[in-house]
């Protein structure tokens, strides 16, 4: 390649060269001005004539090159012209020919302010700008694979521009060939591209190591060579960014941390949810969810991007001749769903504003959208509650039954940790079938029998320690029959006792047992009772066509005919409140089939304030236990307050169960299949909403429910 210097004053088209801007591996870039409008300066890139020296090449460079004229996008610096120069007939020059970004580039702007950090709303406005510069890139299947402050320009208006897209690493010498290097940086690589591996998830690793450069004025690591680098990336951990900044919000360092996860897998599910996550405080919940309500139906909104244009492979087809084969796409997004324009003829209008192509827009529940003729509205579903399980039983005394008359109370139960469920091995036993849950009746009758069994022995052992030793003092020639007479007495004596014993344990059980059999039927006579009437609230649960307000988010949703409560992580709550309805003194009743995992619940008297939330939920697993769980208002988590077995429970998955449970005031009587199991008092909560609920206590869960019904009761 000539000099420097020798390309001063050269004509390149319709521009002259006056001046060099700078220089790197692949190249020189020069200042040109436009030789018609003089005050129209260009940005012209030669690059080394290495990468196009054979005809194949050229042939790539003029390919990948038309390719990237046609990436338009506010945030990306636009390639105006491309060619390949002849150099004296012996050598081959490729350039392209962009707009001049004249307010320098992101290096440039964090040297000028080192030592001090560049204020957090100025980087959050660079990150997303270039963040959806990157995500409209992607979707056009490129990838930068050179990603650094260096290829972040500012233009006139001081908008961010991500230049050089590295054409050169989209040729034969971007993979290791005879010892050449894999292209990049690696101060900004991701741990796969040392090993020669890029993909739309490096970049987001990359602008992850930018943007942690951003907020903490250091790069992520520091090494002497390529190798050490390479092996810096791939297993040492990057240090806290809030150690270096601790006013730093922790959902910004959080979001930066998960584009640098090590195992690209684990970080965001693209780049628009990285810079949504930036932008957006983290929640108690889980990613909010939404609908896309059409005209001619509804489309609920998850993880997956919803496609919408003319063509026949998009999931919304709209067939309207002012709407393009591929008009826009709806992402999921840490906080909802953002909306960008895919370069459509007629364009994207959200709220009657038309939206730039590769934009994207973080949409609000009640946007209205226009596309084409046609008008949608986006609508937020209730964000997925999910909160962490304690597994901490509380110290309260609530027994499930009234101790028998005459007897003490038994001891109130001490608080214990229940840890998850164990899963049976390969091969292991199925459980046998669990005892009916009647731990109090057992104690007391056991409490019984070991009194009266003491009583025998203070009643019997003293008279035959005194008569032994009577016997002891007589003449050995009366011995024989005196040990006889009183062997007969002692015979009779015990004969009387025992007798005695015997009527007192049978008159005591005959009364525990009477007490238990008025409890439960009069357990039974309130179920008869209770939801004998027209019910309040029955709702198949095939839609949410009721308007009792189901949630419906990722965790809570309508499917196959019925309502569904899904939870995937370890040790985790996930509940689903019907919001519109609202009940004291109630008996509730559902049909609960565990499809997979662990343990559906039925949720009590839900009731939410801006900051907090309070409810108490009945839980039954597959493999026949059952827990009565609490959450006070203002309490960061939830509790277990009672936990037991019960023959009541159909085991095993995909078994329908059906749960009744009948509040009064702080007590609840509760029902399996219409046989009663225990009653619990917990004045927690005194009203709210009913709903459901999924228990992930080491499996993945996903629990059916139908037939939901409540039927209202006096106080």
């Amino acid at each position: 390649m000539p000099g420097k210097d020798d390309f001063i004053g050269r004509h390149i088209g319709n521009n002259q060269i006056v001046s060099v801007l700078g220089s790197g591996s692949f190249g020189t870039v020069f200042l040109a001005r436009n030789l018609h409008v003089a005050t129209h300066m260009v940005a012209i890139k030669f690059m080394n004539s290495a990468h196009v020296d054979s005809r194949q090449e050229r042939e790539n460079f003029i390919h990948e090159a038309s390719i990237l004229v046609k990436l338009k996008h506010p945030f990306i610096l636009p390639i105006l012209d491309f060619g390949i120069l002849d150099v004296n007939g012996s050598e081959s020059l490729p350039y392209m020919i962009t707009e001049y970004a004249a307010n320098a580039s992101l290096r440039q702007r964090l040297q000028s302010h080192s030592p001090q950090l560049l204020p957090l709303s100025e980087v959050l406005t660079i990150l997303t700008q270039v963040g959806q510069a990157l995500h409209f890139a992607h979707q056009q299947q490129i990838v930068h694979r050179d990603l650094k402050p260096e290829n972040i320009l500012f233009n006139a208006q001081a908008a961010a521009l991500l230049a050089d897209f590295g054409i050169a690493t989209e040729m034969p010498t971007s993979t290791i060939r005879d010892g050449a290097p894999i292209i990049g940086t690696p101060v900004y690589m991701a741990p796969e591209q040392f090993e020669g591996t890029v993909s739309k998830l490096s970049d987001q690793y990359s602008l992850g190591c930018i943007a942690y450069e951003l907020v903490t004025g250091r790069k992520p690591f520091q090494a002497v060579d390529f190798i050490s680098m390479g092996m810096k990336h791939a297993k040492e951990p990057p240090i806290s960014p809030r150690q270096f900044h601790p006013s730093l919000p922790a959902h910004i360092e959080q979001a930066i941390l998960k584009a640098m996860a090590k195992d690209r897998t684990r970080r965001h599910a693209d780049i628009a949810t990285f810079i949504v996550a930036l932008n957006t405080p983290a929640s108690s919940f889980s990613a909010s969810t939404g609908a896309l309500i059409t005209p001619s139906r509804r489309f609920e909104l998850g993880s997956t991007p919803l496609t919408i244009g003319r063509a026949r492979n998009s999931q919304y087809v709209v067939v309207d001749s002012q709407v393009s084969s591929h008009h826009a796409v709806i992402h999921s997004a840490d906080q909802g769903h953002t909306i960008t324009d895919v370069g459509s003829t007629n364009g994207t209008f959200v709220n009657d504003q038309r939206l730039a192509p590769g934009n994207l827009r973080l949409l609000k529940s009640g946007d209205s959208i226009r596309i084409g003729n046609t008008v949608c509205t986006y609508q937020i579903n209730t964000p997925a509650q999910v909160e962490k399980n304690t597994y901490a039983s509380s110290a309260e005394d609530n027994p499930s039954l009234l101790p028998p008359v005459g007897l003490p109370p038994p001891p109130p139960p001490r608080p214990r940790s229940i840890a998850p469920f164990p899963q049976p091995a390969a091969g292991a036993v199925a459980p046998k079938k669990p005892a009916l849950y009647r731990t109090p009746w057992i104690v007391a009758l056991i409490s019984v029998l070991l009194l009266l069994t003491l009583a025998v022995g203070f009643l019997v052992i003293p008279p035959m320690l005194r008569n032994n030793q009577a016997t002891a003092a007589t003449p050995s020639s009366n011995s024989a029959a005196t040990t006889a007479a009183h062997a007969r007495g002692m015979t009779a004596t015990a004969r009387v006792v025992s007798a005695q014993a015997t009527t007192s344990v049978v008159h005591v059980t005959a009364t525990a047992q009477a007490l238990l059999t008025a409890t439960i039927t009069s357990a039974q006579n309130l179920l008869t009772n209770s939801t004998g009437g027209t019910p309040a609230l029955d709702d198949p649960l095939n839609d949410n066509s009721g308007n009792h307000g189901w949630s419906e988010n990722s965790n809570c949703a309508f499917t196959a005919g019925a309502y569904h409560a899904t939870i995937m992580q370890k040790d985790y709550f996930t509940y689903c409140p019907a919001s519109s309805t609202n009940y004291a003194n109630f008996a509730y009743q559902v049909q609960m089939t565990i499809a997979q995992g662990d343990e559906g619940c039925l949720l009590l008297r839900y009731s939410a304030t801006s900051s907090s939330h309070s409810y108490d939920a009945f839980c039954i697993s597959s493999d026949g236990s059952y827990h009565f769980i609490t959450k006070p208002l203002n309490d960061p988590s939830n509790s277990v307050l009672k936990d037991g077995t019960s023959t009541a429970i159909t085991i095993g998955r995909n078994q329908s169960n059906s749960l009744t449970v009948i509040a009064q005031g702080p007590k609840y009587t509760i029902y399996i299949n219409s046989q009663y199991v225990l009653t619990v008092t917990d004045s927690t909560t005194s009203q709210g909403s009913v709903g459901v609920g999924a228990r992930d206590v080491g499996n993945a869960t996903n629990v059916a429910c139908s037939k939901a019904k409540v039927w209202e009761m006096k106080a």
